[in-house]
């Protein structure tokens, strides 16, 4: 008998992790991972696009009509490791002109987000861009914001003839939010402006809006 009620305490124990990690409203700080932080996605967008007006992308100009754009998602780097390291070799032999970095570059945690961005700052050798995924929010927004910067901006690629417009989007909740859908509008209104529009981000697009 102590055994089943034993095993029903643990189950529920489970279920109400379960219920609680999808809550936006419990705190930010989360030092078991189980929960999410509690910026819901127009707060993050607001704070993404003041740190767009402080602190504008710089545009990339490339040499010839074409080039390379490494992507990559679900790296989940929790500390050095050799999956980032063939990452990196992979990326240097392919030669990119950017990378692409579409969510959970980390499980999370603190010391694993501050890891990851160390190990691409010392790596540093291609223009990176980040855009958050659904554990970058388990630990801490602020942290992520801190270390890798806006999650909802665009940037140009110049070609010698044309222009390609790049949009990040947020989606690390499972949803884009009304201010960000209002946004990622006024920007595809522009796209017949650039040669190609590409649109990156975490979550499946038509599931998300």
């Amino acid at each position: 008998m102590d055994f089943i009620k034993k095993r029903t305490l643990q189950s529920c124990i489970v279920i109400l992790l379960i219920v609680t990690q999808s809550c936006n409203k419990l705190p930010e700080f989360d030092p078991l991972n189980f929960v999410r932080t509690n910026y819901e996605v127009d707060k993050r967008f607001d704070d993404s696009q003041t740190l767009n007006d402080q602190s504008p992308l710089p545009d990339i100009q490339v040499m010839s009509e074409t080039y390379r754009v490494v992507g990559a998602s679900d790296l989940h780097i929790i500390g050095n490791s050799e999956q980032v390291e063939r990452f990196f070799s992979y990326t240097e032999e392919e030669d990119p002109s950017l990378v692409l970095i579409v969510g959970d570059i980390s499980n999370g945690l603190s010391h694993q987000m501050t890891s990851a961005n160390n190990q691409f700052k010392a790596w540093n050798q291609l223009p990176s861009y980040f855009v958050a995924g659904n554990h970058d929010l388990f630990f801490s927004w602020s942290q992520y914001v801190q270390l890798f910067g806006s999650s909802t901006y665009t940037f140009t690629v110049h070609t010698p003839t044309a222009t390609d417009l790049y949009i990040g989007l947020e989606s690390g909740s499972g949803t884009l939010g009304k201010k960000q859908t209002a946004w990622l509008v006024e920007q595809l209104q522009k796209r017949y402006e650039y040669r190609h529009c590409i649109v990156f981000t975490h979550q499946l697009f038509c599931t998300t809006v």
